[in-house]
């Protein structure tokens, strides 16, 4: 009798992972994580390494989407919310290129006691229902510069917005530290903005127009600043990208609707995030500055419930990319249902397209 089993075995591609096909994990691995890639099997305790493998079909929107959006060969590190864990992401010698890290509103333990709980709170680096974190924003910021003379970030760094109110705050610290990234580096902007499967407006606490609207004030704002410092010889923007989700709930049996879809789409077009195909040279499009990049957040087993909602917006957006992931406390997703979502996408020509941040269900 064949059981199914749900093992931490990631099947991490990161945001902007290309990948064509899926390998099962090897017998016998120790390590609680393992990440599956074509003809590679590597096992990992917190760190997530993938390799893009870009359709080569796909080739001309890979290359667009270039300036947009970091390097496809990253090596994740997640939920980055102590300064243990930022200490070993930002250790000299690490492999780690990328880090995902929650913001919510709480206080620090420093400044928190059982007396003080009227101490103001401030965006720290936590995932709910946690309040209290050893991690300040502040210094979470400060301590993901590597370069102080020109305050460059060099990795990828996923900000997961769990609440509206921090979103102005971290933003408005990029800001005033005047922090900038290189070739590798970005700032990636995730939150859940509109409902999804299994929910509706009132479970939704980041409303889409104000994270969009605060984001892009600030985004702005850092654009500003650069082209005034570059007789400095500061050179390098602070590179954003949207990664934008819906709230949804895993075991809905509907998957994602068409409604669902032409509410992204409709802000997308209104907040002119990116160039339509039809369009791809509007001098008024914030898409074309070469610094703001979206990708659609979607959970893996809606997604796969849902396939042809997507075809739509993702042909009218050629830069538009997917990022399908299994939850926190969500079950393993089947690998079946992995190779069904890559072969949707692959046919039409969009495999370089979609990625994957999943646990996967085997079956012993």
């Amino acid at each position: 009798m064949r059981t199914l089993i749900s093992i931490s075995c990631y099947f991490v591609l990161g945001i902007y992972a290309y990948v064509n096909s899926f390998q099962g994990p090897a017998a016998g691995f120790a390590s609680p994580a393992v990440v599956v890639l074509k003809e590679t099997v590597t096992t990992t305790r917190r760190d997530s390494t993938f390799q893009p493998m870009p359709d080569s079909s796909s080739s001309a929107a890979a290359a667009s989407a270039a300036a947009l959006l970091p390097s496809t060969n990253q090596t994740w590190v997640h939920a980055v919310d102590s300064r243990a864990d930022l200490r070993h992401a930002m250790a000299p010698g690490s492999k780690i290129t990328a880090i995902e890290t929650d913001v919510i509103m709480g206080h620090t333990t420093a400044s928190f006691t059982r007396t003080a709980s009227g101490t103001k709170r401030i965006p720290i680096m936590a995932h709910p229902p946690i309040t209290i974190s050893d991690l300040s924003m502040t210094d979470f910021l400060d301590n993901i510069v590597e370069n102080e003379e020109t305050k460059t970030v060099n990795k990828v760094i996923k900000l997961d917005f769990k609440e509206l109110e921090p979103v102005e705050a971290t933003l408005q610290a990029i800001v005033n530290k005047q922090l900038q990234t290189s070739s590798e580096g970005a700032f990636v902007l995730n939150a859940d903005i509109l409902p999804g499967p299994g929910h509706d407006e009132k479970s939704v606490s980041i409303p889409a127009e104000l994270f969009l609207e605060t984001c892009l004030r600030y985004i702005r704002q850092s654009q500003d600043q650069h082209h005034q410092q570059t007789n400095n010889g500061r050179n390098q923007a602070p590179r954003f990208a949207f990664s934008l989700g819906f709230r949804a709930h895993c075991s809905d049996p509907h998957g994602y609707t068409a409604s669902h879809v032409q509410s992204m789409s409709d802000l997308i077009t209104r907040y002119q995030l990116q160039s339509t195909k039809d369009d791809p040279a509007s001098d008024n499009n914030n898409h074309n500055n070469g610094n703001i990049g979206v990708i659609l957040a979607l959970n893996a087993r809606q997604l796969a419930k849902s396939l042809d909602q997507f075809d739509g917006i993702m042909d009218l957006f050629p830069d538009l990319q997917i990022l399908a992931w299994v939850g926190k406390g969500e079950p393993g997703i089947q690998r079946e249902s992995i190779q069904s979502i890559e072969t949707h996408f692959r046919k039409l020509g969009m495999s370089n397209r979609i990625g994957f941040d999943c646990r996967v269900s085997i079956m012993l």
